[in-house]
């Protein structure tokens, strides 16, 4: 048996207070006297008991062997039978609140486990229509993701083939540049002392060109140093000027006669004449 208080249920061992409205108790939770009072309640029926009418005692549950014999010790059969039957249905009476007990635990606990199965299902669901958004989500994120690596790869060698392209305009540009400068040094150079470099080139020639009469007198009688003084660039121009067409020479040279030993001496001064107003 167990303790009829609701909150305790308890197993009862050794010792009981019994009431006389057919519930049992622990010690800690039977029916309780103040002081200088003999009237209580049962608390679990809230019945009104009197100390003084024996409505409530304290039992051994585990009797010796003297006390059971001298417990019903004297009585007639009818009464043993009757006190026997008494007994007997207070202890039908105490299995069966156990059992409603019991059944009221169970059906708590049925409720109570519906409620959570509800729960469950409707968690359920929800979880599964989570999962199916999510789902759609992440075929969503992978589409994009594999779309933004094809856009990637395309960036990457647009970048590639763009990157090329600058190299070769870098190296154009520094050719161009380096034509540029040479031509542009070039033609410093040569309007810097344009007189200079005709007077110097001329004076060479006009040396050359008075051995050279005197060693041939009538081969050179055409000879214009104007076209031996003149240097033509590679590339067909001069001094950076696009080149103008041979039109012969302005200077007429007149051969000396080697003949006369007088005129001879001065020849280094008088070597050429020229043939202006004619």
């Amino acid at each position: 048996m167990a303790c009829n208080y609701r909150k305790c249920r308890q197993p009862l061992v050794e010792t009981a207070i019994v009431t006389i409205c057919q519930h049992i108790f622990c010690l800690s939770h039977g029916p309780s006297l103040e002081a200088g009072q003999h009237r209580t309640n049962c608390p679990a029926c809230n019945s009104s008991l009197d100390r003084n009418a024996n409505d409530f005692i304290e039992v051994d549950l585990q009797p010796s062997d003297r006390f059971k014999s001298l417990i019903l010790a004297g009585q007639s059969p009818d009464i043993i039978l009757d006190i026997t039957k008494r007994a007997i249905t207070f202890f039908v009476l105490q299995q069966s609140l156990g059992s409603q007990f019991l059944e009221y635990v169970a059906a708590k606990s049925i409720e109570k486990t519906r409620s959570i199965e509800k729960e469950l299902k409707s968690l359920m669901l929800k979880m599964k229509e989570e999962n199916s958004v999510y789902e759609h989500m992440k075929k969503a994120l992978t589409q994009e993701c594999e779309e933004l690596r094809s856009k990637l790869i395309a960036s990457d060698q647009k970048l590639s083939h763009l990157e090329r392209e600058c190299q070769k305009l870098r190296i154009s540009a520094r050719n161009a540049n380096n034509s540029t400068s040479n031509e542009a040094q070039l033609m410093n150079r040569s309007f810097a002392h344009p007189n200079n470099i005709a007077k110097s080139s001329w004076k060479s020639d006009l040396k050359r060109t008075h051995r050279e009469m005197h060693a041939s007198p009538d081969s050179l009688s055409d000879y214009s140093p104007l076209r031996s003084t003149m240097r033509v660039h590679q590339d067909g121009q001069i001094f950076g000027q696009p080149l103008i067409p041979d039109r012969g020479s302005p200077f007429r040279f007149v051969p000396i006669n080697s003949l006369n030993p007088d005129t001879e001496k001065g020849s280094s001064t008088k070597a050429f004449q020229f043939p202006f107003g004619k």
